[in-house]
């Protein structure tokens, strides 16, 4: 598909690009793989305390080894997945003086936006009881693995729907545009999970003054 010069992005002017390393996403991926083989370990061994007449440590343990499973399958299918991305695909968002690019290369232009609204939230601590328990130290190991919980992405809200959709031509692009829902916006989603502080305020301070200089409503969700 020919795009027009003011939608094809070989003729932006970019000031910031964040695309996915798939080196990095494959080791993230074989690491995951390890440490579910660790969890279904610390399964058996709470299932044998609970035979051994220890249900307190064998509870521990099954609840730990459980959310350590389950957290660790997600994290290493998404790393993989990410992993085996390439080109255009590998793009998380790319800023320019025209717009924005998202994954999949979708461009959608500055005036075809409406709202920009971001989320940044720390990883959930848990209260009340021995699951909570389980589950913050859950969270504890998946920090010092190197694992990002916090939540960080954005949401564009679409001024011009239609001309943003006939140029999500591939699945990845599609996958990240949602039509209208309920009367609202269709929107453009853009996770930076992963990314650094730096990096998001980066982001954030580059949309904030495209948002201020083109008359987008810029606003944090919580």
């Amino acid at each position: 598909m020919t795009l027009p010069p003011a939608f094809d992005p070989a003729h932006w002017t970019e000031r910031l690009r964040l695309a996915t390393d798939p080196t990095a996403q494959k080791a993230l991926g074989m690491k995951g793989v390890i440490l579910v083989a660790v969890c279904v370990v610390g399964l058996a061994l709470g299932a044998l305390l609970l035979v051994l007449g220890q249900p307190m440590a064998g509870i521990i343990l099954l609840v730990l080894g459980a959310i350590g499973a389950v957290a660790w399958i997600i994290v290493s299918a998404n790393a993989r997945a990410a992993s085996s991305m390439t080109g255009e695909d590998l793009i998380e968002i790319v800023v320019a003086d025209e717009g924005v690019l998202v994954q999949g290369g979708l461009p959608v232009l500055w005036n075809e936006i409406s709202e920009i609204a971001y989320t940044w939230n720390a990883p959930v601590t848990y209260t009340g009881g021995l699951a909570a328990a389980a589950a913050n130290a859950s969270g504890r190991m998946l920090d010092e693995a190197g694992v990002d919980r916090s939540m960080k992405a954005l949401t564009i809200s679409l001024r011009d729907y239609p001309s943003v959709k006939a140029r999500a031509t591939t699945k990845p692009r599609r996958m990240v545009l949602f039509e209208p829902m309920l009367g609202g916006a269709a929107t453009v989603h853009v996770g930076l999970h992963g990314r650094s502080a730096d990096e998001v305020h980066h982001v954030l301070q580059l949309l904030a003054a495209a948002a201020t200089q083109h008359g987008i409503l810029f606003t944090r969700r919580t």
